[in-house]
């Protein structure tokens, strides 16, 4: 993995779209990848980012960001006091 991110960061070598295949990393996620190596001007958003990831996750997974949403259990009753 170092050696990747020498690569792209340092020497601006790219690894190529055939050594990953499909069923390791969808075309979408490869896209998204692609675009985070472009100079800074052309990078997508963190929304674009975190999009993109949570709609990879949900169907590969079933994983939903909305699962992680139940707020009531979570909530601290004295909030904003205990803050």
């Amino acid at each position: 993995m170092g050696q990747l991110v020498v690569s792209i960061a340092v020497k601006n070598i790219k690894p190529a779209r055939e050594d990953y295949p499909s069923d390791f990393m969808s075309d979408r996620l490869w896209h998204l990848l692609s675009a985070c190596w472009e100079v800074p001007e052309k990078r997508p958003s963190i929304e674009i980012v975190m999009e993109t990831i949570a709609i990879e996750r949900l169907e590969r997974t079933g994983w939903s960001p909305i699962d992680d949403l139940n707020l009531t259990e979570q909530m601290d009753p004295d909030y904003p006091a205990s803050f």
